[in-house]
């Protein structure tokens, strides 16, 4: 994902939250335009897999099944929304896909989140995933930033906090308001405190390296060390391992 946009970042972060949501017993009715727009667009990366032109209704409901979700409510709500973002067309019992690639589904993601008017603890959790990847980060020091960037009270802070930890959004180690939020794709839970030390000592260009590896090992699953050496550099590599 080298060169990302914001748009591409924020889909991640979609995605990444969107699995988690699955794991979690009310998690999607907290989060429903995370949970919509991540399920649309990894239907619309598997529909986009089978490089057909046209896919019958049976081979779209298997692939659905295949991707956890109901056919027989989320199938046609997710259908519909990719149509009306003109990602898909319906037809005579058959579905087109109008040209997608993964990167490009991350792209889509974001838009269809954005489109879903998502809540302020949605946007709070995009914003708490980009800062606990960049390093790790105090819970009293995101709380305090995140507060501020969406009008949100103490208490509600606390509340999106807690949920955001319970759900899997972020990782943390410690307690009480010094314990640290990470990545836990990103860095490792036994070396986060060193991790922050080392950090905290890069450039605003460094630390958006660093973002967008977190961003593809959130959005693939894994990426080799060779791949994550090349966005970062040797030396950048280096001092993170």
């Amino acid at each position: 994902m080298t060169g990302a946009s914001n748009r591409e970042i924020t889909g991640a972060w979609v995605i990444h939250h969107g699995r988690k949501l699955v794991l979690d017993a009310n998690g999607s009715a907290e989060f429903p335009a995370i949970d919509e727009a991540a399920k649309a667009a990894t239907l619309l990366t598997k529909l986009g897999q089978t490089k057909q032109a046209e896919i019958s209704k049976d081979e779209v409901r298997a692939i659905a099944i295949a991707s956890s979700l109901n056919p027989r409510y989320e199938l046609d709500s997710l259908l519909k929304v990719l149509e009306q973002k003109r990602l898909i067309e319906q037809s005579n019992g058959e579905i087109s896909v109008l040209g997608v690639t993964t990167r490009g589904s991350l792209g889509h993601a974001a838009d269809m989140y954005n489109d879903a008017d998502p809540n302020p603890y949605e946007r709070a959790s995009v914003t708490l995933a980009e800062i606990a990847s960049s390093s790790p980060v105090r819970k009293v020091d995101a709380k305090e930033y995140i507060g501020d960037q969406h009008k949100l009270t103490s208490t509600q802070v606390d509340d999106f906090l807690r949920r955001a930890e319970e759900i899997g959004f972020v990782d943390q180690e410690g307690e009480g308001d010094d314990r640290l939020l990470f990545n836990g794709n990103l860095f490792r839970r036994e070396s986060v405190v060193k991790s922050q030390k080392v950090l905290s000592s890069l450039t605003e260009s460094e630390q958006r390296l660093v973002t967008e590896v977190a961003s593809a090992l959130n959005s693939g699953g894994c990426i080799t060390a060779a791949y994550v050496e090349k966005i970062l550099s040797k030396s950048l590599f280096e001092k993170l391992v």
